[in-house]
């Protein structure tokens, strides 16, 4: 059974993901896991669009897009935690 997500686990998960940068994560789970990146990045662009056709502004929908992407990047390496997160 797997424990618990904590503060803790998501704090180093969002900080080892600034540490490595988004494009190298993005970059090792696209190589490792591409069903899963390929969803990911669909979704994100599918709600980047819609905040597009309700005339959001482009540097929100760029922001929105962009932080959305850290979210989920941190809760998966989060969940995985120290190990090689996408080997």
């Amino acid at each position: 059974m797997n424990r618990a997500i904590t503060a803790d686990d998501l704090a180093s998960a969002r900080a080892r993901l600034r540490a490595e940068t988004v494009s190298f994560t993005m970059d090792a789970l696209s190589e490792s896991e591409p069903e899963l990146f390929g969803f990911i990045m669909t979704s994100i662009n599918c709600v980047a669009g819609r905040l597009s056709l309700f005339d959001t502004p482009n540097a929100a929908v760029r922001e929105t897009a962009d932080e959305m992407l850290e979210l989920v990047l941190t809760c998966l390496l989060a969940e995985r935690g120290s190990r090689d997160p996408f080997e």
